[in-house]
């Protein structure tokens, strides 16, 4: 059994409260439907947009996302994964080496919009600082995903379209 496997199933079943798969919290190329199921080999349902407070997107995994805590808020989308898909995502995104799985609160809704908290998992990067530049292609996804699925016009004008590349 891999380790992504293992670290996974860890996570979720052993856990103290971890008896149902929370969903999944997507800031970065998972923003588009499309790249999430090449990832998970699973259509997935309509995302519900939602913040994660007091962190920020930060490219520091070659030209891909991550996020660090910090004074700010990263907006996304949550995603209902059935236990297969997440560990075709888990293994699609290199966990636990390139990054790890953290259990995150987060905001239903975006921008001014912020409704109730719930738990969610995300993925974040452990390999450090990096330029945080990215390539335009990645860039492109970030915005075209945040458009279309409902983030704050502010977030993706003055986050998402603000990425150096």
């Amino acid at each position: 059994m891999s380790k992504a496997v293992v670290y996974i199933l860890l996570l979720f079943l052993l856990l103290p409260g971890s008896s149902a798969l929370p969903p999944y919290f997507a800031y970065g190329s998972n923003l588009s439907p499309f790249w999430l199921s090449l990832r998970t080999l699973t259509p997935p349902q309509a995302p519900a947009p939602a913040t994660l407070p007091l962190h920020s997107l930060r490219i520091n995994l070659g030209a891909a996302a991550s996020v660090e805590p910090s004074s700010s808020a990263v907006e996304g989308l949550l995603y209902e994964l059935p236990a297969a898909a997440w560990l075709a995502l888990c293994a699609s995104e290199g966990v636990p080496l390139a990054y790890r799985p953290v259990r995150v609160r987060v905001r239903l809704g975006v921008g001014g919009e912020l409704g109730g908290e719930v738990e969610a998992v995300t993925f974040r990067s452990f390999k450090g600082r990096g330029s945080n530049k990215t390539e335009q292609w990645y860039k492109d996804i970030l915005v075209k995903g945040g458009r279309e699925n409902g983030l704050s016009e502010a977030y993706v004008r003055d986050v998402l379209e603000a990425l150096e590349t």
